[in-house]
C-alpha cells in the first residue's frame, strides 16, 4: 500500500515537473529564449550580439545569460575590467552559473592574476561538472601554472566529455 502511494505521488511529481518547464534549468530556458543572440555570438558577429543582449537586458534586467555573453564580448575586445564587472553581475543573480565563473577566470588570466583565474576556473568546473569547456580551461591554466598532473587530469576529463583540443594537448604531452 505504501509503495502504491509513493508511485502515485512520484507520477504526480513528474507531471508537475513537465508542466512547469520540462525540468530545464533557468540557464537552458534563457538559452532557448536567446537563440538568435547566441547565434550572432557563435559566428563572431559581436556588434549584433552585443546589441541583441543589451536590448534583452532592457526587457529582463535579471537575465544572467545576457550579462555573461556581453562579458564574453568585452573580453574579446580586451576589456577585462568590464568582463569582470559583468561576470560579477551574473553571479549576483545566480552564483551557480559556471559560464560566469569561466568568464571571470579568463578575464583574470588576461590581466595576469593567475591565482584568481585558477580559483574561478575551479568554481566553473565545480558548477559545470558536465562542461568540457570548463574542464579544458581549468586544465590548460593548471598546466601553465606548473601543476602538470592535475592539469592533465582535467584535460583528460574534458576529452572524455568531447573536447577535442584537450585530446590534442594530451597527445602532445605524451599522455596517450
Amino acid at each position: 500500500m505504501e509503495a502504491l502511494i509513493f508511485v502515485v505521488f512520484f507520477i504526480l511529481y513528474i507531471i508537475v515537473r513537465i508542466l512547469m518547464g520540462g525540468g530545464k534549468t533557468d540557464w537552458e530556458k534563457q538559452a532557448v529564449r536567446h537563440e538568435e543572440g547566441l547565434r550572432h555570438f557563435k559566428f563572431k558577429e559581436f556588434d549584433l550580439a552585443d546589441e541583441y543582449f543589451k536590448e534583452a537586458l532592457l526587457e529582463r534586467p535579471y537575465d544572467a545569460l545576457s550579462y555573461v555573453v556581453i562579458g564574453e564580448i568585452a573580453l574579446c575586445n580586451n576589456e577585462e575590467e568590464r568582463a569582470l564587472y559583468l561576470g560579477n553581475k551574473a553571479l549576483r543573480l545566480d552564483n551557480t552559473i559556471w559560464q560566469a565563473h569561466l568568464l571571470m577566470s579568463k578575464a583574470f588570466h588576461q590581466m595576469g592574476d593567475y591565482s584568481s583565474a585558477i580559483q574561478n576556473a575551479k568554481n566553473a568546473v565545480w558548477f559545470g561538472r558536465d562542461s568540457s569547456d570548463a574542464f579544458h580551461w581549468y586544465g590548460k591554466i593548471l598546466l601553465e601554472s606548473g601543476d602538470a598532473d592535475k592539469g592533465l587530469e582535467m584535460l583528460a576529463e574534458a576529452y572524455k566529455l568531447g573536447e577535442e583540443q584537450s585530446g590534442l594537448i594530451l597527445r602532445k604531452k605524451g599522455y596517450f
